[in-house]
């Protein structure tokens, strides 16, 4: 164990790179993330003894045909696409992300790729789920481009420090003034990191980032929240650029929220939900214990599984954080909440051994430890992609699932691949003469 300050230790996916580094297959990584695959032809192998674990959702087909309609009136419903999603109930591959400003960078599309080629080795369907339900926040309405400053080029979207807690996808486009500045910034940022180089160089790179302006633009002038744009952005340059065929599933797609609602009350039901608050604190303990960071922590008694949405319509359905109660002997249990914004008190009973959400369905939203259980309810994910902040979390989460004997996908941590741009291969020439090793 190492005796460090919290600000100290390593983060809880540095175990799961360990054990990658070491194709151990045993120790705490294994304890915490179960089978951890070397390649992707390893991870493959294991997805048909998954697969086989799920049962059939009733709600599997109407919500195949709901994403059907929305991706076509998002313009993104391709032949492929419609083709990937009557295979659903093969199983899935998935990688997720929030919606981020423009679409967010290209790391998004690495891990998507990834998910792409795990799936193409295991004959099953890649999709990509948005995570629109997450609040307002730093990462997702800010962007930093390179740029001729050490600083990089800022963009942010305009909003209110009041927004904290509303959830992304109720956040509007900004005005269309917002929009051809920051276009325009963008664009006179790049020609300035591109007039030292030659001219060949030079036209090929604008004519790639005029393409991008059109993709970019397309998307802003066809949607009306932030979280569509994004959308709209990333499942142009999958479904129409690329032809790969990728369903997309955002959280607040319309008509879909009640078929996931077994998932929440699996989740709610005692004594799934106590197992599943120990499990996951003794998971965050080991981690804690071995000298790492836990992403989430500990959670307390009064845990639920999900955030409640004002329903006051000034609030614009900013989260409500709820607390669960229940007394000794009794088969009743209480959630109450109060929204920071009207201060309006929620209170909602229901039977402890058997809750029934459907009264609140349409305005709840899983936390980040109970997202993957909740779709697994319908969808069978058969993987997981992520990177490093979701490697440490599902270190808490997998161990739950275990607990209650629950399905859950294997988690694969994504290789990130850095491209090579014409700015850094001037730099690495520059660092070439001073006989310094370059990678490019």
């Amino acid at each position: 164990m190492h005796d460090l300050t919290d600000e100290h230790k390593l983060p809880a996916h540095m175990i799961y790179s360990d054990s990658v580094y070491s194709r151990s297959e045993t120790g705490l990584g294994h304890e915490l993330w179960g089978n951890i695959p070397n390649t992707l032809g390893e991870a493959a192998k294991l997805l048909p003894k998954i697969r086989a674990d799920y049962t059939e959702s009733e709600y599997l087909e109407p919500l195949k045909q709901a994403m059907k309609r929305n991706l076509r009136r998002m313009g993104l419903l391709t032949g492929k696409t419609s083709e990937s999603l009557d295979r659903l109930h093969d199983g899935v591959v998935e990688a997720g992300q929030q919606p981020m400003l423009m679409g967010g960078p290209g790391i998004i599309l690495n891990k998507i790729s990834y998910a792409v080629s795990l799936a193409g080795e295991a004959g099953v369907v890649p999709v990509y789920y948005v995570a629109d339900y997450d609040g307002v926040q730093a990462e997702l309405t800010n962007m930093r481009l390179p740029s001729p400053s050490s600083k990089g080029l800022l963009l942010s979207y305009p909003v209110e420090p009041s927004m904290e807690n509303l959830a992304i996808y109720e956040v509007g486009n900004p005005a269309e003034t917002w929009f051809r500045k920051n276009m325009e910034k963008i664009d006179s940022n790049y020609r300035g990191l591109l007039k030292e180089l030659d001219i060949f160089k030079r036209e090929k790179a604008q004519q790639n980032l005029d393409h991008a302006y059109s993709v970019i633009k397309s998307a802003y002038y066809s949607t009306s929240n932030v979280s569509d744009f994004s959308t709209k952005v990333v499942g142009s340059l999958l479904n129409i650029e690329s032809d790969l065929g990728v369903p997309i599933y955002w959280f607040s797609m319309p008509e879909t929220r009640p078929y996931f609602i077994e998932g929440y009350e699996l989740l709610l039901k005692e004594p799934n939900r106590s197992r599943f608050i120990e499990a996951t604190n003794a998971a965050a303990e080991k981690v804690e214990f071995a000298g790492y960071r836990s992403q989430i922590g500990f959670r307390t008694d009064d845990y639920v599984p999900f955030f409640l949405e004002c329903m006051n319509p000034e609030c614009n359905r900013i989260r409500v954080e709820l607390k669960y109660s229940k007394r000794e002997g009794i088969n009743e249990a209480v959630l109450k909440g109060k929204c920071p914004v009207c201060e309006e008190e929620y209170s909602f009973s229901f039977e402890a051994s058997k809750p029934d959400v459907s009264d609140i369905v349409d305005w709840i939203t899983p936390r980040v430890d109970s997202r993957q259980v909740i779709v697994d309810s319908v969808i069978p994910v058969l993987a997981h992609i992520g990177g490093p902040g979701e490697t440490s979390y599902y270190a808490e989460v997998i161990p739950a699932a275990k607990a209650l004997g629950l399905p859950f996908p294997l988690f694969m941590r994504y290789t990130r691949t850095f491209y090579n741009t014409p700015w850094n291969e001037k730099m690495a020439q520059g660092l070439k003469k001073q006989g310094l090793p370059v990678i490019t």
